[in-house]
């Protein structure tokens, strides 16, 4: 019953998001093995959350999902409450990202790229991702 629910519970979500909970939910499932999803309890969370490596990278990821599986559940009527709220996302590190390169370094090299000047502009100044600078427009910009 569990694995049919999937599929309706991922419906709403970007493909992006669908595929790393689709992910996270098929981890979850393995480690239920065939348990039913009213036969999940508050321990049984625990103990998946504490099986779940420390340093696993994605660990918050895994848990926001499995916490949202248990909201639909919930909200759908399939559960009787929504376990997924004693679930606790661990508060992300804050990682102080060291500068490889000095400013002055960083303007000689958009200097020397004349034609990715505004691309490397853009990355330094904006602290942006590739991926989000390339999906500017030019409506975007005002």
């Amino acid at each position: 019953m569990f694995t049919q629910l999937i599929p309706e519970w991922l419906e709403s979500f970007a493909p992006g998001t669908r595929a790393n909970y689709r992910k996270s939910a098929m981890i979850f499932l393995d480690y239920l093995s065939s348990q039913n999803v009213n036969d999940v309890t508050l321990l049984t969370l625990q103990n998946w959350r504490r099986a779940l490596p420390i340093d696993f990278p994605s660990l918050r990821a895994h848990i926001a999902a499995i916490k949202s599986l248990f909201k639909y559940l919930y909200n759908q009527g399939h559960t009787t409450s929504n376990l997924g709220r004693c679930l606790k996302v661990p508060k992300q590190l804050q990682i102080r990202v060291e500068r490889n390169m000095s400013k002055q370094q960083v303007l000689d090299s958009i200097a020397f790229a004349p034609n990715d000047r505004l691309l490397l502009t853009l990355l330094y100044y904006l602290g942006a991702r590739v991926s989000e600078v390339i999906r500017i427009e030019r409506d975007d910009i005002k």
